[in-house]
């Protein structure tokens, strides 16, 4: 998961710079690495060129991605720490200084300066608090139910036994709530038009249906063989939605 999966070692490469607070091996410190007695004096550790890093490579051991920090910066590790504390507790045994390994900057380390205020930071905070509040704005503004309407395509009308002209669609409706809603199916733009299918309905939370039904209307109450016409579904707390199709007949 931490090697391949995590994203945080994708996109660390474009937050990080010098100024950035992570886990640590001072190189220059701990360097040559080698064992040692305990009671090496420090002039015997000078004659022999060794640095703080007795090689005992529990850093290694105890790393949950099993990397060598010892090996500079590297994606896998997830700054967790462990490897500060194995260390710490092995430079207590042997009577050295803590913190060859810590949580520090690479300027810090060289003894240079940190920068306390960093454009980079405020850029992708602000970037963040945006995208947080726009999500928050879609969430409390959007409609609680959606309405598509697909019109039948085998059939561009068709003739009922009593002479009215009829058309077919499907409604797409969804539910963007987490609770059930009752839907009323009404249609608009033609007179005494009757739809013929279910016009109350049930839909559970954040389910979407498709829903079929029928408009008819006499022929008589046509004017034009091409006409607008608007479905509506209105729920319980009295919202309406709309939306525009044709209505096709022969004059």
């Amino acid at each position: 998961m931490c090697i391949h999966m995590c994203p945080y070692s994708r996109f660390q490469s474009s937050m990080f710079d010098n100024d950035t607070i992570t886990v640590t091996y001072n190189n220059e410190r701990g360097e040559n690495r080698g064992p040692r007695p305990k009671k090496l004096t420090m002039e015997q550790r000078n004659n022999a060129e060794l640095g703080d890093c007795i090689d005992c490579n529990l850093c290694v051991e105890v790393c949950p991605t099993g990397i060598d920090i010892r090996e500079g910066l590297q994606y896998e590790c997830i700054d967790c720490g462990a490897c500060v504390d194995a260390c710490n507790n092995v430079m207590s045994k042997m009577g050295y200084e803590k913190n060859l390994i810590s949580f520090t900057s690479a300027n810090k380390l060289e003894g240079k300066p940190t920068a306390k205020f960093q454009f980079k930071i405020v850029t992708y905070f602000s970037v963040l608090a945006t995208m947080l509040v726009a999500l928050t704005l879609d969430l409390t503004l959007r409609d609680p139910i959606s309405l598509e309407i697909i019109r039948d395509r085998t059939t561009l009308y068709r003739e009922t036994s009593n002479g009215n002209v009829e058309n077919v669609y499907t409604l797409v409706i969804m539910n963007k709530t987490q609770h059930q809603q009752t839907i009323n199916i009404k249609a608009h733009g033609l007179n005494d038009a009757k739809i013929n299918g279910v016009t109350e309905l049930s839909v559970n939370g954040s389910e979407m249906i498709r829903h079929p039904i029928s408009v008819e209307v006499s022929h008589q109450d046509l004017d034009m063989w091409i006409k607008t016409i608007a479905i509506s579904i209105t729920n319980e707390d009295g919202d309406d939605f709309s939306q525009d199709t044709t209505f096709v007949s022969k004059l």
